[in-house]
This record gives C-alpha cells, sequence and structure tokens, in this order.
C-alpha cells in the first residue's frame, strides 16, 4: 500500500494513498469545538471528500472559525436558492447581510404565503 504524509499543525502524519480529508479528520476533531466542515490543501479550499494522492500540508475548519462559517453560510444560501426555485419557480436575489441574516428578495412579482414560506 503506498502511503502520503500529510503535514497538520506542524506535525507530520502517514496515511493511505487516496486517504479523504473527512476520514484524516477524524483524528482531529478533538481539536475543534464544532464539527469540521471544510479543508485545505496546501492552502487550497478543499472539499472533505477531496482524496489526498500525494504529500501535502492540509489544515481544516470548524464553524468557530471565519472561513468554516462563511462556507457554511454559502451552503445555506444555495440550499434556499434552490428551495425558492423548485417551490415559487423564481429567482431570488441575494442583496446583503443585516446583523446575522442576510436580507433577500424573491423575484416573481408574487407575495409570498405563510404556506410559501414553510415549503420553502
Amino acid at each position: 500500500m503506498m502511503e502520503i504524509n500529510a503535514k497538520y499543525n506542524n506535525q507530520t502524519y502517514t496515511f493511505p494513498k487516496d486517504i479523504t480529508l473527512l476520514e484524516i479528520s477524524k483524528s482531529f476533531k478533538s481539536d475543534f469545538k464544532y464539527e469540521i466542515i471544510v479543508g485545505s490543501v496546501n492552502n487550497k479550499l478543499m472539499e472533505l471528500n477531496h482524496k489526498l494522492d500525494k504529500d501535502a500540508d492540509i489544515a481544516f475548519y470548524d464553524l468557530s472559525s471565519l472561513l468554516g462559517n462563511r462556507v457554511y453560510e454559502r451552503g445555506l444560501i444555495y440550499l434556499y436558492i434552490k428551495a425558492i426555485k423548485d417551490i415559487m419557480k423564481c429567482d431570488v436575489i441575494i442583496e446583503h447581510s443585516i446583523d446575522r441574516g442576510i436580507y433577500t428578495e424573491v423575484v416573481s412579482g408574487l407575495a409570498l404565503t405563510d404556506a410559501d414560506i414553510i415549503n420553502i
């Protein structure tokens, strides 16, 4: 079996070639307050299903990090847009953040009903 070396927090670890970041992250989950949601390989952001096929510097991020929080927010925005398109059959404009939320406008010409909001 071939192996790769992954440098994490200034220490080098050996793993089987083609191991995913998710599998590696399980070894370091105690270092984080929240669940790890994204990683980086040689300073490039990668999904946790990314496989390592060569030696690399790796890092992980959870919701307590700015980067992890942004990835989480973008994922929620994607799901929101998908729900609007599937349920309302129209587009949505993501405007800007407000406190801990995001202001959006649904482009349909129709008023949203309580039932629409529950479905979304």
